[in-house]
C-alpha cells in the first residue's frame, strides 16, 4: 500500500521513510510481558526481518524503525519530538537504519565476494542465495547498514564467508542449523584480544579470511575455541528425534511436554535448537 501511495511516489528516490509503528525494527519473535512491557526474544534474527526492513525492501527506500515503543509529543516550548521507550530491563530504544536488501544479480555478487559461489559457468542456486542473505544480514546487525558504504566491505564479506565455509566444513557443527548471529557473536568474543564491539568482529573476520586462504578445509571449531557450542552440538546430535522433542520441552518449560514442541521458528532454524 505504501509503495503505491502518490504522496510517497512524488518524493525524491533518496527520500527516506520514518516508521511510527512501535518496535518496527525488530523481527517477529517470542513475546513475553514483564511488568506490563512486551519484551520480544528473536530466536533467529537472520531468518526474518522486522516491519521497517520489509518496508525498505518493498519501497526500495531507506527506512528508519525503532527497536522499542515509539511515540511523539510536543514539549512546553512547542518543539515536536519523537520518543523511544526503554524495554522491560531498562535498555534504551534506538532508531535503526534499514536499506533494501540485495536481490537477484546484486545478491549473486555478494555470494561470489563471500566465496560461497566459485563456478562462473554455473548460476547461483537459491540455497546459496539464502546462505548469502543471512551473512549480509549478520554484517548489518554487527556493524549497521552503513557498513556497505565502507571501502573494506568486500573484505568483511570475504571474512564472514570464510566463517560460513568453516562452519559447513565442521563435522560437529555443519548439520545442526545454518550460520547464526549467536554463533557469530560467540566466535567474536572467543577471538577477542582486547578489542570490543565492531573491532572484535572485524578482527575475527580478518583472521577467518586469512585462515581459509592458508588452509582450505579448516573446521570452525579448529579455528576458534567454542567448547560450549561444540559440547552441546555433540550431545544433541546424538539424540534420536523423540528425545530432541523432550529436551526442547524441558529447556523451554512447555506444559504439554514433547507434544507441545512446535514448528521451526524460521527458514533453516529448528524449533528444537
Amino acid at each position: 500500500m505504501l509503495k503505491r501511495r502518490p504522496s510517497l511516489a512524488r518524493l525524491p528516490a533518496d527520500h527516506a521513510v520514518l516508521m511510527e509503528a512501535c518496535s518496527s525494527a525488530k523481527p517477529p519473535g517470542v513475546v513475553r510481558t514483564r511488568r506490563g512491557v512486551d519484551d520480544t526474544f528473536v530466536p533467529d534474527p537472520l531468518a526474518a526481518v522486522g516491519e521497517s526492513q520489509h518496508v525498505a525492501n518493498e519501497t526500495g527506500r531507506t527506512t528508519y524503525g525503532g527497536t522499542h515503543m515509539v511515540s511523539f509529543a510536543t514539549l512546553p516550548d512547542g518543539t515536536f519530538v519523537h520518543r523511544l521507550y526503554t524495554d522491560s530491563r531498562g535498555r534504551r530504544g534506538r532508531w535503526v537504519e534499514h536499506r533494501p536488501e540485495p536481490t537477484g544479480a546484486l545478491l549473486d555478487d555478494r555470494a561470489r565476494a563471500a566465496g560461497l559461489h566459485t563456478d562462473p559457468a554455473q548460476p547461483v542456486t537459491d540455497a546459496t542465495r539464502e546462505r548469502t542473505l543471512r551473512l549480509v544480514r549478520a554484517l548489518r546487525l554487527a556493524f549497521g547498514a552503513a557498513i556497505e558504504d565502507d571501502g573494506r566491505y568486500g573484505d568483511l564479506l570475504a571474512g564472514i564467508g570464510a566463517l560460513e565455509t568453516m562452519r559447513a566444513a565442521d563435522p560437529v557443527l555443519r548439520d545442526l542449523g545454518p550460520f547464526s548471529m549467536d554463533l557469530f557473536e560467540r566466535a567474536a568474543h572467543a577471538n577477542q584480544r582486547g578489542a570490543a564491539g565492531p573491532d572484535a568482529h572485524r578482527d575475527l573476520l580478518t583472521r577467518a579470511a586469512d585462515a581459509v586462504r592458508r588452509q582450505p578445509g579448516t573446521a570452525l571449531s579448529d579455528f576458534v575455541a567454542l567448547p560450549h557450542v561444540t559440547a552441546a552440538a555433540r550431545r544433541l546430535g546424538g539424540l534420536p528425534e523423540q528425545d530432541l522433542d523432550a529436551e526442547a520441552a524441558r529447556v523451554l518449560r512447555l506444559d504439554g511436554g514433547p507434544a507441545a514442541v512446535g514448528a521451526p521458528s524460521g527458514p533453516g532454524c529448528s524449533g528444537r535448537r
